[in-house]
């Protein structure tokens, strides 16, 4: 049972480590299973926050250019700030239209209490409305918030001011370069990449499948490790 246990988690921490690949699409918001919502929950923390949008404008599309986003993307930013006041707009509507409720049927009380019941029975109608009032403007806050984080996650992180622009590997920059002459390896030895294939910890061609050029899979103890830094770190 030991064995069987330890694949099971092999293959969970397998299909996490796919789903983190997609952490910046809707693909993963709306598909991911629920017993993995929660860790990426965690991945989605660090999405652009909104503030930043608004405060820092030039700086987060000189950023996401250097991701070399689409235009679409681009056009997300003004997207999200209008909803995003539409959603403070909704908000302050609706939290107006609770506090009259809780008037409101205060004064239906003390109506009640000093014998006024057709004008408490005057006052029950309004709060009905004042009720489907609250529906729709509920309806319309849940809607402005659920496209605000469609549209987040469809933007990357922005990537440090030192980072260069460019498309391809040749663009960038020698951060430091090895002199010295190169250390002899045994004789077999295989690199890096090739060991973490020959392992089953990655696999590059799964990566390339899911996400694009880049962007590797890890699998079964490779996942594990990649995740572990994670679950250490939890804040």
């Amino acid at each position: 049972m030991e064995t069987v246990r330890q694949t099971a988690c092999e293959n969970e921490s397998a299909k996490l480590s796919i789903y983190f690949e997609f952490q910046n699409t809707i693909f993963a918001k709306k598909n991911l299973p629920a017993v993995f919502r929660p860790s990426v929950e965690f991945y989605f923390h660090y999405m652009l926050e909104i503030n930043i949008l608004r405060e820092q404008k030039d700086r987060v599309i000189s950023g996401l250019r250097k991701k070399n986003v689409s235009e679409d993307q681009l056009a997300l930013l003004d997207e999200i700030i209008r909803l995003d006041d539409q959603r403070k707009s909704t908000q302050t509507k609706l939290d107006s239209q609770l506090a009259e409720v809780k008037r409101i049927s205060d004064d239906i009380g003390s109506l009640f209490k000093s014998g006024k019941k057709e004008e408490a029975e005057s006052k029950k109608a309004e709060v009905t409305d004042l009720k489907e009032t609250i529906r729709q403007l509920e309806d319309v806050l849940t809607q402005s918030i659920e496209e605000i984080e469609e549209n987040l996650i469809q933007l990357p992180n922005l990537p440090h001011s030192s980072v260069p622009e460019g498309r391809k590997p040749e663009d960038n920059e020698v951060f430091k370069d090895w002199t010295d002459p190169m250390p002899l390896l045994g004789e077999n030895s295989l690199p890096h990449w090739e060991l973490a294939e020959k392992y089953n910890l990655i696999s590059f061609k799964d990566g390339v499948t899911l996400t694009g050029s880049g962007f590797p899979v890890y699998k079964n103890q490779g996942a594990r490790l990649q995740r572990a830094p994670y679950q250490f770190f939890p804040g």
